[in-house]
């Protein structure tokens, strides 16, 4: 697999590759099956969000983003995709690509505090781990620059 901006490649997995053209078609579709959801059986979209859920959906996003790209204890998820069939290699790649795996987990998000409010305090606990990742990556990498400015 190549790398490139974080994210995996498929050269030569035509199979894998065949997939990833699926999941790239079949996301609009899946995006308009729920503004159909919505409404026809809620009775509108959502139009507007609070400035305060939409920086906790961030910061969720982002937390589960690490999580899955990232994070040690679910290496085990992303090596267990990619030995297995086309379809679960291409997955592995979603997986294992930050840019990728936004967008879907972005949709994840924002359909769970959409359809799912009463469990927005999930979504809270995920943004706060989400905004102490986000600083102590951010420390690390000042702790890093100051120690090259000392050599």
């Amino acid at each position: 697999m190549n790398q490139h901006l974080g994210c995996h490649i498929h050269k030569g997995d035509t199979g894998a590759e065949r997939w990833s053209v699926f999941l790239f078609f079949f996301f609009p579709v899946l995006s308009f099956g729920m503004a159909y959801y919505f409404q026809h059986f809620i009775g509108a979209l959502p139009t507007r969000i609070p400035m305060l859920d939409m920086s906790i959906l961030i910061l969720a996003t982002y937390r589960i983003i690490r999580l899955f790209v990232y994070d040690s204890i679910t290496q085990f998820i992303r090596e267990w995709l990619t030995r297995g069939n086309a379809l679960m290699r291409s997955l592995g790649h979603i997986t294992s690509c930050p840019w990728c795996a936004g967008i879907w987990f972005g949709f994840g998000v924002m359909v769970f505090y959409t359809t799912l409010p009463e469990y927005f305090i999930l979504l809270i606990l995920l943004s706060v781990a989400g905004a102490a990742s986000f600083l102590q990556t951010l420390s690390r990498m000042i702790g890093q620059a100051s120690s090259a400015l000392e050599k």
